[in-house]
């Protein structure tokens, strides 16, 4: 789906872009069933960042949320959304079905991640497990 103006789009909720409301429930069958649903209805311009990983791993609006996401990540490339640092970042990488319809902008971000390479394996703020993850994902999905 492409939209001709994404500045207008922030104003907007996923429900209100796509024109596809979702029925609130009594009891959700799990926290990220109930998450994705209060995603779907907040105001993009309100979004945390770990509403964009929400967004970006259940692939919702990635025309919108993944532009969004991708200039958080090129400020700070090992920003937390929740979990641990880089988690965004992560959830960014592993978005195929936005990155196979904007091969462009995959070079771009490629190179980006890549020249963060040897930053990510220095960092001190993450886990050597995390690293490792982080870096087997790029080895594996945006090497040069």
């Amino acid at each position: 789906m492409k939209f001709k103006n994404q500045t207008d789009l922030i104003n907007q909720s996923i429900e209100e872009i796509e024109n596809d409301v979702w029925e609130d429930e009594d009891d959700y069958p799990t926290n990220l069933v109930k998450r994705v649903h209060e995603v779907r209805k907040k105001k993009i311009r309100d979004f945390t960042d770990d509403d964009l990983r929400i967004s970006i791993q259940e692939k919702l609006c990635l025309e919108v949320t993944a532009p969004i996401a991708i200039s958080k990540v090129e400020k700070n490339v090992l920003l937390e959304a929740l979990y641990f640092p880089g988690d965004l970042l992560l959830s960014l990488l592993k978005a195929d079905l936005y990155w196979s319809e904007h091969k462009t902008d995959k070079k771009t971000f490629q190179s980006f991640v890549n020249s963060k390479l040897d930053d990510i394996k220095l960092s001190s703020e993450i886990t050597d497990e995390i690293k490792k993850s982080l870096i087997n994902v790029i080895k594996d999905k945006w090497s040069d």
